[in-house]
């Protein structure tokens, strides 16, 4: 599976891969995950790693995120709504993205 959220990220997002995970193996599936470190999201929820199967492969990549980018950059204990995060903003429309 190629995610963008799962454990010890927290939120909306995790659930459902987090399910797939749990239930694959029990039919006959060998699970690898794909996802971003854990530093690239702002929920973090360390008792959800505590639900990934022990066989379960993860394999963590670097993340362009808002976040980890903050993180990497000594801003460890900013917030979204920091002034150091709001200069990240415009980067996510020079890539095309567009908030709806």
């Amino acid at each position: 599976m190629v995610v963008p959220f799962f454990p010890p990220m927290a939120g909306g997002g995790v659930y459902r891969p987090l399910s797939f995970v749990r239930y694959l193996p029990a039919n006959g599936w060998r699970v690898t995950v794909v996802t971003p470190r854990g530093d690239a999201f702002w929920i973090r929820d360390e008792s959800l790693l505590a639900a990934v199967p022990a066989g379960t492969r993860v394999i963590r990549t670097d993340s362009w995120s808002g976040q980890a980018l903050l993180r990497r950059g000594g801003g460890a204990g900013q917030s979204r709504s920091s002034a150091r995060f709001g200069l990240l903003r415009p980067a996510r429309t020079a890539n095309g993205y567009q908030p709806t």
